[in-house]
């Protein structure tokens, strides 16, 4: 069947959520020197991990987005024995510096342009608040392609859980079976996808291992935009 519709998950999809974490991150964390001496990697990854403890409680409301940083850096600082009483100043530098590193997936533009202009509608299926990612959106020059944003924080439900896909589809008014979601998360964005009768189509930028479950069509970048349409839609015909 025709592909009619094209979902998108935005961060590491179309804004390049890891590059401007890690500046961030790196920003932050210059100003307390007594993390001098802990290795970037391992702040990393305890970084990442406190991420996804507190982002769901943000997007569910249990938390401001800026308690949720306070609360990933005093708990930063906490793990590497460091006093907490800077966790507010180094919360603010990482919005700072995320905002300021912030930058659209190479390809991706080019990618939602040449869609939009074969007919394709598109939406962006996502799981955060609607207010932080319509901010990314404008921020980055691509609010305007979309016809629908759908996101976790309006309706108490997440990927992958194949309801916020359905209601994507029911906004749109187009059938599961004319649809692609594209997405960089195996777990989220391919297994939700699939469960919502939706073919996903896995953006495998890092080079990881797919996941446990369905097959996917894969790309591992935009930039190549023959390729990636043909993945996407099989043939550019196909309308």
């Amino acid at each position: 069947m025709p592909v009619r519709a094209v979902l998108f998950d935005l961060d590491d999809t179309l804004v390049d959520h890891t590059h401007a974490t890690l500046a961030a991150t790196r920003a932050a964390v210059a100003l307390e020197r007594a993390l001098s001496h802990v290795p970037f990697d391992d702040i990393v990854r305890h970084s990442q991990a406190l991420l996804e403890r507190f982002h769901p409680q943000a997007v569910a409301g249990h938390l401001t987005f800026e308690q949720a940083r306070v609360e990933r850096y005093r708990e930063l600082l906490r793990a590497f024995g460091c006093s907490c009483e800077r966790a507010e100043e180094l919360a603010v530098a990482h919005l700072r510096a995320y905002q300021a590193a912030e930058r659209t997936v190479p390809g991706a533009e080019a990618l939602l342009g040449h869609l939009s202009a074969h007919g394709i509608a598109l939406a962006i299926v996502s799981n955060n608040t609607r207010a932080e990612q319509e901010a990314k959106l404008r921020r980055r020059g691509l609010f305007d392609y979309f016809a629908e944003i759908i996101v976790s924080g309006d309706h108490k439900i997440a990927k992958p859980d194949p309801q916020l896909f359905l209601l994507a589809l029911g906004k749109l008014g187009i059938a599961a079976e004319s649809c692609v979601h594209v997405g960089d998360n195996w777990d989220v964005d391919v297994c939700g996808a699939v469960a919502a009768g939706i073919r996903p189509l896995w953006l495998n930028r890092f080079k990881r291992m797919p996941g446990i479950g369905p097959a996917a069509a894969e790309v591992t970048g935009f930039e190549d935009l023959d390729a990636v349409v043909a993945a996407l839609l099989e043939s550019t015909d196909r309308r």
